[in-house]
């Protein structure tokens, strides 16, 4: 349900900034704790992509926070 909230915060136009960048905080600390969590189980003998995975997204998330400052301060 909090995934979904955070979705919606960063999604709708009318949430305020500061928000949006506790939707980002949430979003960043569950990417890297999705990581170190498939790291510390063992996956990596599985596929490697387990631990890559989130980290890709984590890239992803950062560059849409950087725009969404940029954007900001316009």
């Amino acid at each position: 349900m909090a995934k979904a909230l955070g979705v919606l915060a960063l999604l709708v136009p009318g949430v305020p900034a500061r928000i949006k960048e506790f939707a980002y905080f949430g979003f960043g600390i569950t990417l890297i704790s999705a990581s170190i969590a498939h790291f510390a189980s063992g996956d990596a003998r599985i596929n490697v992509l387990f631990i890559i995975d989130p980290l890709i997204f984590l890239g992803l998330l950062i560059a849409s926070y950087v725009y969404f400052n940029k954007l900001r301060d316009a």
